[in-house]
């Protein structure tokens, strides 16, 4: 039996089959949440992030794996965007009238991989009700580091905040008027997601 043993592992290393089977998992510090919104006719970008996120990590076979398993929390306090006032406003009549009160909660419900390095994940968000969104993700190499990038986009009316877009915008209203004289808020916001990964997902 042990022979046996000791002949496998030897076949596994001369054929070069992988033996880090579960080790694949997100380097917890290095998990970014941007988000973009717009403003003017122009659709000129205002972007910011969230720097407080938690999330499940578990050690797991493969990133396609790993993606199922995750559920996440999002602290909407820890909202920064380079402009204080800009901020304030947002967390006030954006935010702090979720009915999540100040958290947005998540889990994927599916994962389809498209290609060998990308694919599509369906999630749920838990923002004034449970609405479901689509991740579009790839994942490379870099600098000899493992990138993860998820992409999504949230439509406020769509998706059950119709009223906190109408308040916000009403707020903004002379910041959001461009040349054209013309008040524009964007109802869409894109989320970008940005993770380093061990070597075992790619």
């Amino acid at each position: 039996m042990k022979m046996s043993s000791f002949l496998l592992v030897s076949l596994f290393l001369t054929l070069g089959v992988k033996t880090s089977y579960g080790q694949c998992r997100a380097i917890k510090e290095s998990v970014k949440l941007h988000w973009t919104g717009y403003k003017f006719t122009t659709k000129t970008p205002v972007s910011g992030q969230f720097t407080k996120i938690g999330f499940t990590n578990p050690v797991s076979a493969n990133l396609t794996e790993w993606l199922r398993q995750l559920n996440f929390k999002i602290d909407t306090t820890s909202l920064i965007s380079g402009n204080e006032v800009r901020d304030a406003k947002l967390l006030k009549y954006v935010f702090n009238t979720l009915l999540s009160k100040n958290q947005i909660q998540g889990q994927t419900l599916s994962v389809l991989k498209t290609t060998p390095l990308a694919g599509t994940s369906r999630v749920e968000i838990n923002l004034n009700s449970k609405q479901r969104i689509k991740l579009d993700w790839d994942i490379k190499k870099k600098n000899n580091k493992v990138l993860l990038t998820a992409i999504g986009r949230i439509n406020l009316i769509t998706h059950g905040m119709g009223q906190n877009w109408s308040d916000i915008h009403s707020q903004c209203l002379l910041l959001h008027t461009g040349t054209d004289k013309v008040a524009q808020t964007w109802t869409d916001v894109e989320v970008k997601i940005t993770a380093q990964m061990t070597k075992a997902c790619l």
